[in-house]
Formats: structure tokens, sequence, C-alpha cells
């Protein structure tokens, strides 16, 4: 008498679900010229370069992404290189003195002109 009493040939395999390739990654990889954006970072705008570059030569005309195209990814990673670079372009003036540098010099210069004499 045989102990295993479960049918054979209705055993149905186990396949597992197949990942899209960019599924963890889309994410990140729209998000860091916006990063490097706001925080005027040059190494995330240069890997967002590097990143858009990396998905455009790998994107292939049969396969269809959900999202953004590769052109605008390239195109926002180029506008966050020319923001990190504008103080080259346009540099800000320097700050104008605050108090505390205006009361550090009257300070400084009460004390030198009362061992002076």
């Amino acid at each position: 008498m045989p102990s295993d009493k479960r049918k054979l040939e209705l055993a149905v395999p186990y396949v597992p679900a197949k990942l899209k390739e960019s599924q963890g990654l889309g994410m990140v990889n729209t998000s860091m010229p916006m990063m490097a954006t706001f925080m005027r970072s040059k190494i995330l705008a240069w890997s967002s370069v590097f990143n858009a570059m990396q998905a455009y030569m790998t994107d292939t005309d049969d396969k269809v992404e959900e999202g953004l195209s590769t052109l605008f990814k390239l195109g926002m990673a180029g506008a966050s290189i020319v923001v990190t670079y504008t103080d080259l372009l346009f540099p800000s003036k320097p700050n104008a003195p605050t108090k505390i540098d205006t009361v550090a010099s009257t300070v400084s210069s009460v004390i030198s002109a009362a061992t002076a004499a």
C-alpha cells in the first residue's frame, strides 16, 4: 500500500515570474538629474549623464518602455549639468558683511587703539 496518495500527473511545475530589466533602477535613474539640480552636486549630475547614456545605448527599437524616453533622460541629465555649472558662468557676488563681522572689526579696532596708547 503506497503511503503517498497524490497523483503526479496533476502536479504543476513551478515557474518563477520574470522581472523587467529596468524595474529596480527606473526611479533612481529618473530622479537622479533632479537630485543633482536641487543639491547642485556635480557628481550626481555626471553620474546621471552616464546612466542616461547607458540607457540610450542599450535601448532597442522593439522594446517598449513604460515611462520616459531615453532622449528625454539625456536632456534632463544635460540640464542638470548646466544647472550645476551655472555658478562658474555667472559667479555670485561676495556676501555683504554681516553684523557679526562689523562688531568683530569694531571690537578689534577698539582693543588695538586701547593697547597702543
